[in-house]
């Protein structure tokens, strides 16, 4: 793999490889099925690489699993009866039972609940105490410069508010906010000249001009952030006091009102727009009335358009995050200046207590959702055949999740290198084109990391990255290669719902040392010492995802879903020279833009050109049958290099088995069900199955005369044009050796 730490993974010209795409079960049960095809031709056995995405990545790592011999492996003697998730096989059984592993059965389901809730009480405990201890300093602050902030109203004047009232009324707070005001004022004004001096000198060197314009922005955003913290924050603690004031004055008639929490009042105010929303003007004896008007709202809802409805959603999920730290904030600082004893400093203290304690014991991923996944996908997929004396080809057992090996240990030697695919989130403006914001990442046997982020040996990164040790087993490689929900998506990140995922702890994700670093701290010997600099990512990296903040230079980098980068896995095999390429797409919907999104990154990333026409893939008539599961393209290398794509893709055709047609009669969102579907009935999954092993032996049947396909270059790309392939020096003949397996193979198909 080419990188900017230089060749790390050499390329292999005239490889065969494998593509599995990602799509959840749904891409796994149909991978299987395309493997298994594969598995009885030559194909499978010449591949040098199986490149796998999210869902696909599960089918293949868990052959490659099943695959390893040796200590804690299968038994080598029942592979050789029987070859790994062959038809009928004890894993391929195990896994059937399984397809619902998410949430199996009404247990499986509260484990599934318990967990995202222990996750989100986890998530807001932290944020919360972090926010108490933030609102005690502030309060701290707010006595010191604003005195009649504290004394607030007073039982001889309680028709008045603090800033209401003058400084000889006994409160001094509109008198000192105003004083404050000139601090933002000089600042504003003094990075208000750099900005205009910077724009209109004439002569002024280019570099002096690019300094007063950096610290013309800088002293506006430090006027705005004083303002916000000594003006407008203030402001808005004293509004919430008095308005919780006045509410405890309707039910505490002659009684002095104590100081009520300035949050009372802002969450009453949301609610009360939030119950005006919807219309819900019912009482509690009147459940009837609550029931029609939650169908008025969604019948109102429902018809507003699709484009309008997003919108909404967008700006009801931006604002609602940072307003609901913000009432929490504003409410601890106006308990801090309500409550000066030792009972409230004791709870300041334990809510310092608990944040420490969170940062420093727990890693930001123990919380999140990934470990739990990461389980849940050991229980159907990381297996092993053991000899059983009531089974002749053994049984399937679950690996000892404890005693999963780093990824270098668990490649099997005969098996095709498994490529897991996933994508490093970048943040840095000017480090990947705009729309992107991700770069690819994958873990294999020999090497971990991509061309952005820097690729080192995987067994290097692990000596390096002890601690993190658990981070470098297959599964959990799978399951970062599957991370589909987080906060940061690449492509797909939708930014006004980033803060509120990593609010609400929808995190997939996960922060692993940066191959850029481990790299270079090896490079110096700095990865020898007692201390690892890599013990774990603190709760400063949950701020990072809710703030979308993924630098490269980072001591960590943020993981995600393979398919936030390119859901197909070809990439990837084009990065290494293949040129011999099965790909199964099973990554769900009618249109081609996962295709099309691979071919451009191709050619824009690679240089490499792809040629192919996949109009015989789209669905016709009522039926919805397509003309073929399977086409054939052409790749074109920079250097000259041609070679063989064959594309199969999740359709109906009338050549389908008929029990399929049978399952697609009842279930119409076949063979297109959501990715969000994650749990499988036997009859979904043998159907998705069925269409793989279908497709896999359309495209061996295709790829037996790929020489017919490698005919003159493209004139799509003119001679000479930017992007065009260059022309080749009549030295990019097939090696001998290669040339006489690709007669075989041809040879053992003709005997068919």
């Amino acid at each position: 793999m080419p990188s900017h730490l230089g060749i790390v993974e050499d390329a292999r010209p005239e490889a065969y490889a494998v593509c599995c795409s990602g799509g959840g079960v749904r891409s796994a049960a149909f991978n299987l099925g395309a493997l298994q095809g594969l598995a009885r031709t030559p194909y499978l056995g010449l591949s040098r690489y199986v490149a796998a995405v999210s869902g696909g990545s599960y089918i293949a790592a868990a052959m490659a699993m099943v695959a390893r011999t040796g200590k804690d492996g299968s038994d080598e003697e029942l592979l050789r009866e029987q070859a790994p998730f062959a038809p009928g096989s004890p894993e391929e059984q195990y896994l059937r039972n399984r397809s619902n592993y998410m949430a199996p059965g009404a247990g499986g389901k509260v484990r599934l609940a318990l967990r995202v809730l222990v996750g989100l009480l986890v998530n807001f405990l932290l944020i919360l105490s972090f926010l108490a201890v933030v609102g005690a300093v502030l309060a701290l602050l707010y006595r010191w410069i604003f005195p009649g902030l504290v004394h607030g109203r007073t039982p001889s004047d309680p028709g008045q508010s603090c800033i209401t009232r003058t400084e000889s009324s006994g409160c001094d707070f509109t008198a000192n906010v105003t004083l404050w005001l000139y601090l933002p004022a000089i600042l504003l004004g003094g990075g208000g000249l750099l900005c205009i001096a910077a724009s209109i000198v004439v002569r002024l060197r280019e570099r002096r001009r690019e300094f007063w314009e950096t610290w013309g922005v800088r002293l506006l955003g430090a006027a705005v952030g004083v303002a916000v913290l000594l003006v407008a924050f203030p402001l808005l603690v004293e509004v919430a006091r008095d308005l919780g004031g006045k509410a405890n004055e309707t039910t505490t008639e002659g009684k002095p009102p104590p100081n009520i929490v300035g949050g009372v009042g802002l969450t009453s105010i949301v609610g009360i727009l939030l119950t005006a929303l919807l219309q819900l003007r019912a009482r509690v004896d009147e459940p009837a009335r609550v029931l029609q008007d939650l169908g008025r709202a969604r019948r109102a809802w429902r018809s507003l358009s699709a484009g309008l409805r997003v919108v909404l959603a967008y700006v009801v999920a931006a604002i609602a995050g940072p307003l609901a730290l913000l009432v929490f904030l504003t409410a601890f600082v106006s308990a801090s200046l309500s409550h000066n004893g030792f009972a409230h400093w004791s709870l300041v203290v334990g809510c310092a207590v608990v944040c420490t304690g969170i940062s420093v014991c727990l890693d930001v991923t123990s919380w999140s959702l990934h470990p739990f996944y990461r389980r849940r996908l050991c229980t159907a997929f990381a297996l092993r055949r053991v000899k059983d004396d009531h089974a002749p080809i053994g049984r399937a057992a679950e690996r000892d999740f404890d005693k999963h090996p780093c990824i270098f240990d668990a490649q099997p030697a005969d098996w095709p290198t498994l490529l897991v695919c996933a994508a490093a989130n970048v943040s840095d403006c000017g480090a990947t084109p705009p729309g992107r914001g991700v770069t690819s990442f994958t873990f294999s046997a020999h090497t971990i990391g991509g061309p952005l982020v820097g690729a080192m040996s995987m067994e290097d990164y692990a000596r390096g990255t002890q601690p993190r040790r658990n981070d470098l087993t297959l599964p959990a490689a799978v399951a970062m290669s599957g991370a589909a929900l987080s906060p940061s998506m690449g492509k797909m990140t939708r930014w006004p719902l980033r803060f509120v995922m990593g609010l609400a702890n929808v995190r997939l994700g996960v922060w692993v040392p940066n191959p850029r670093r481990v790299a270079t701290e090896r490079m110096h010997g700095r990865l020898h010492g007692r201390r690892s600099p890599y013990p774990k990512p603190g709760a400063r990296y949950l701020v990072r995802e809710m703030l979308g903040l993924n630098h490269l230079g980072r001591k960590y980098i943020y993981v995600t879903d393979g398919g936030h980068y390119e859901n197909l896995g070809l990439v990837e095999v084009l990065r290494r020279g293949c040129t011999r390429v099965f790909c199964f797409d099973a990554s769900g919907g009618e249109s081609f833009a996962t295709l099309g999104d691979a071919v451009a990154l191709a050619r824009s990333e690679l240089q490499v050109n792809i040629v192919i026409d996949p109009s015989p893939l789209v669905p016709k008539g009522e039926r919805s049958l397509a003309d073929s599961d399977t086409v054939v393209g052409r790749i074109e290398y920079p250097d000259g290099q041609v070679g063989t794509l064959v594309y199969s893709r999740t359709v109906m055709t009338a050549a389908a088995p008929w029990d399929v047609h049978a399952y697609h009669e009842a279930d119409g969102k076949f063979p297109h069900n959501p990715t969000a579907d994650q749990l499988y009935t036997d009859q979904k999954f043998e159907a998705y199955r069925a269409l793989g092993l279908t497709a896999a032996a359309n495209a061996a049947r295709l790829m037996k005369d790929g020489s017919a396909y490698l005919g003159p270059q493209s004139s799509l790309i003119a001679p000479g044009a930017i992007g065009a392939p260059a022309k080749s020096n009549g030295n990019n003949h097939r090696p001998a050796v290669l040339e006489r397996v690709h007669g075989t193979v041809t040879a053992l198909f003709t005997a068919r």
